[in-house]
């Protein structure tokens, strides 16, 4: 696990001693304790060194950091709800009153005031955030539907589009920008990533299982 282990070993132990209001502990508990840590590495790097990486999980990873095929599209949306209150006639007809003052000249940003989205409003009200209104963060794809992706993808970068329905409501969407990353050349970055990624307790428990059966050995708990 390298010559640094037993450095990033003690220092493991000084913050677990400080974390617990024992940092005038004898030394032989800073020693009981570094040994821990020192375990705990070797384990880590044991998990680290057998992780198989397959293409799945891979390809899951890559549109998780950047996007579903590889595509981020970064859109605002003014949205208008359903409600009991406001059928779906209404909020169809609604939304294209709203792009009608679009088409008109009103400006998106303009819109945003109209919109039924909690997020949206909240921004708002807050002047540090007001340029952040509308944004759907890390869109995937997947949110809002099958319509709301087909106009994304068919929108060219600064286009806003005609109404969309989704399950809840109505879009006006508004295509910020769109990014393309290949796979090809982010595919050993993503693989070393997801490799010294941190260890989870299901991994550490699986190696212990592993190494028992491996050597036969019986734990007493």
């Amino acid at each position: 696990i390298g010559r640094t282990a037993p450095l990033l070993a003690r220092g493991m132990a000084t913050r677990r001693l400080h974390a617990s209001g024992r940092r005038d502990a004898d030394a032989d508990t800073r020693r009981k304790f570094t040994n821990e840590a020192l375990r705990e590495l070797r384990v880590q790097a044991i998990v680290r060194a057998d992780r198989k990486i397959d293409d799945t999980s891979l390809l899951e990873y890559f549109d998780e950091r950047y996007g579903k095929g590889g595509v981020r599209s970064h859109i605002r949306h003014v949205f208008l709800r359903v409600t009991s209150s406001r059928p779906r006639n209404e909020t169809a007809e609604r939304a294209c009153q709203l792009h009608a003052k679009l088409v008109a000249g009103t400006s998106f940003d303009d819109l945003l005031a109209q919109s039924d989205d909690t997020a949206t409003r909240r921004a708002l009200r807050d002047p540090e955030s007001q340029s952040d209104a509308g944004f759907v963060p890390r869109y995937n794809y997947e949110r809002f539907g099958a319509k709301v992706a087909a106009c994304v993808r068919s929108l060219k970068v600064g286009e806003v589009s005609t109404p969309v329905e989704s399950s809840q409501g109505f879009h006006l969407i508004h295509l910020v920008e769109r990014r393309i990353t290949e796979f090809a050349d982010v595919a050993e970055a993503l693989r070393t990533t997801l490799r010294h990624r941190r260890v989870s307790k299901a991994e550490t428990r699986a190696l212990r299982r592993s190494l028992f059966a491996k050597y036969r050995f019986r734990p007493n708990n």
